[in-house]
């Protein structure tokens, strides 16, 4: 090769390193595979009506072509003559009686023009977009949506009660593409019926009251006029994006190193400056147990809820109307869900042990490494007495189909769901704790970090990951517990 052959091509490795640092060839940079959102929305508080146009830049990591993108559309379950209700008891999640929701799509587009799309799927809860070409693999397709959402007068995670609103789910949201089909989420009511992939996300809203807001992602700006505000939202690798809005929130704020940790609470709360130190606490903790916590902002929000909590990316709603003794524990669980469903994703349809059991023993892990023995004891121990009992329980009447790993539709009620899934998902790492030794296990769920975030984690990527560190086979001590052949 000669000088001037070889400058020339230095010069363009240069200029590719340039490009692609600059995310300008697809497929090259690991940001272009997210999917983006953008979404620009207004809330009318009198109505209860979100009005947004939604610009999907999805990409393709199917494998094969696409002809077809669905999405998953959660508010529907709230509509009249849903037949899939996305709750168990009535009275508790409309304590002042019905209240129904809906979304509305009012068009499809891309690049200004318009696009066939049908909405079907179990319960009228899959937004199905027919393609002008084949999707290649490996590469984008621009979807514009137009639709409104009604928001439910009701205690549940999409609803608003009182001076607050709980904004999630409320998006259409690109299904999970797997194993050669879209997987389309009724809204049951039984567990956390969400599955979706990271994505970045940049969201404004307008709203016409003086609300503050508690969010995913990172907060851009703030605008004031008279009693409006208007929000603009930014967030990176999350795995969906949630909003409380209210007029009665306060907030502590406290920042450490980089990130901020904001707690919302309502105004008159004697406790917020405890109860914020300990979500930094929590925070911290699991950070250098785990792994960094990537994000800049981490937010806690006390607002009605039919749960003791639930988790969002960068945000987490806790139950106000808990006892302050067990705020702190959901705090505690919640926090414990940015690792375990947020930075790895998991299939909490099939699988919802992998994070509901590993955020339970996390959190008696938090209590146990935190000075706080008799608490992580009792908390163990109430797991464990409620995982025997189901054990007794379930053996006698009905011992077909024992598993904790089935689908959320599959079990017969909350209670089976709860003891199968919380308790004896506790349980199981418990004893994988027990049996490989904390610095191997410590290790293990760095490793299982480290090669799945961002992504989705299945079973055996779990189980691989922890055998790296267990000179035996850990599949058994796994299979024992989910199979409920395990001696106790």
């Amino acid at each position: 090769m000669t000088k001037k052959n070889l400058k020339k091509l230095i010069i363009c490795l240069i200029i590719v390193t340039v490009l692609a640092a600059s995310g300008l060839i697809i497929g090259i940079t690991a940001a272009n595979k997210y999917t983006r959102y953008e979404i620009d929305m207004t809330l009318d508080s009198d109505k209860m009506v979100l009005t947004a146009a939604q610009s999907v830049d999805y990409y393709n990591a199917s494998g094969i072509g696409l002809d077809v993108i669905k999405f998953n559309l959660y508010p529907n379950a709230f509509r009249e003559g849903a037949k899939i209700k996305p709750y168990y008891d009535f009275d508790i999640s409309y304590p002042d009686g019905i209240d129904y929701g809906w979304i509305n799509i009012a068009g499809v587009k891309t690049g200004g023009k318009a696009l066939s799309y049908s909405v079907g799927g179990a319960d009228m809860n899959v937004l199905t977009v027919e393609l002008e070409k084949t999707l290649k693999n490996r590469r984008r397709q621009s979807i514009d949506i137009e639709y409104s959402v009604k928001i439910p007068k009701t205690h549940m995670r999409l609803g608003y009660y009182g001076q607050t609103v709980n904004l999630t789910n409320f998006f259409p949201s690109v299904c999970v593409y797997e194993n050669g089909a879209f997987i389309e989420c009724p809204y049951l009511p039984t567990g956390d019926p969400f599955y979706s992939e990271a994505a970045d996300f940049k969201v404004t809203l307008s709203t016409d009251r003086a609300y503050t807001a508690a969010h995913s992602g990172d907060k851009v700006s703030e605008e004031a006029s008279g009693e409006s505000r208007s929000f603009k939202f930014s967030g990176k690798r999350i795995r969906d994006f949630a909003l409380c809005l209210s007029e009665s929130f306060g907030v502590k704020s406290i920042k450490s190193g980089k990130i901020t940790v904001n707690y919302y609470y309502q105004k008159g709360d004697l406790n917020v400056a405890e109860k914020s130190a300990l979500t930094l606490d929590v925070l911290t903790f699991f950070g250098e147990y785990f792994s960094r916590y990537p994000y800049k902002t981490y937010s806690v929000a006390e607002t009605f809820l039919t749960a003791g909590g639930m988790e969002y990316p960068n945000l987490v709603f806790v139950n106000k109307d808990l006892k302050e003794s067990d705020k702190d524990t959901v705090i505690v669980h919640e926090t414990a869900h940015q690792w375990w469903y947020g930075i790895v994703g998991s299939d909490n349809l099939k699988s919802a042990w992998m994070d509901e059991g590993l955020a339970e023993f996390s959190t008696e892990l938090y209590f146990a490494k935190n000075s706080r023995l008799l608490k992580a004891l009792e908390y163990y121990q109430g797991n464990y007495a409620a995982s025997k009992r189901f054990d007794d329980i379930i053996k006698e009447i009905n011992p077909a189909n024992i598993t904790m790993d089935k689908g959320l539709n599959e079990f017969s009620s909350e209670y089976e769901y709860v003891a199968a899934v919380y308790s004896r998902g506790h349980l199981l790492f418990k004893d994988v704790y027990k049996t490989i030794g904390e610095g191997s296990f410590k290790q293990a769920l760095r490793s299982y970090i480290n090669k799945n975030q961002y992504g989705i984690a299945h079973k055996e990527n779990m189980t691989d990951a922890f055998n790296e560190y267990y000179s035996g086979d850990i599949r058994i001590i796994f299979g024992e517990w989910i199979s409920f052949t395990k001696n106790y």
